[in-house]
């Protein structure tokens, strides 16, 4: 791989790293502002657990990104199925358990940041496909001559 590639997908991956690890971690303050009450005063509170995915986010999008296997975009492609999947979920129970204005809303933060850990878990120790068979390759079956 040309280093001008690498550099674009290093780019690539801090800026979705970071956009996804952001989106976890407004996630987490979120569900715990709206199911534990625990809401932010101060920027001192934020500064915390709830600030790893931002943290980590871009290091693994970087890593991910410069790898030469499929698992990179295995990982990704998890990651964004369960964060529309868990938004999506998210709205329609937010507005369902709570009329509040803002459940669907708060719902659908949260459900995100759940698909975003669900689809990362699942990329990384999900199933994975096996290669395919190149083309001639030789059938494994013992011959017996015949």
């Amino acid at each position: 791989m040309s280093f001008v590639k690498k550099i674009g997908r290093a780019a690539l991956g801090i800026i979705a790293g970071l956009l996804l690890g952001v989106a976890a971690s407004v996630g987490v303050i979120v569900a715990n502002a709206r199911l534990r009450g625990r809401y932010l005063s101060s920027f001192d509170e934020v500064v915390g657990w709830s600030l790893v995915p931002a943290v980590l986010g871009p290091a693994v999008g970087v890593w991910l990104a410069l790898r030469e296997s499929p698992a990179g975009r295995r990982v990704l492609s998890r990651v964004l199925r369960g964060l529309t999947a868990g938004v999506a979920l998210g709205v329609g129970l937010g507005a369902a358990i709570d009329g509040h204005a803002s459940s669907a809303w708060a719902g659908g933060v949260i459900g995100g940041a759940a698909g975003i850990f669900a689809g990362f878990a699942a990329g990384f120790l999900g199933p994975r496909r096996a290669a395919p068979e190149p083309p001639g390759a030789a059938d494994p079956s013992p011959s017996n001559g015949d």
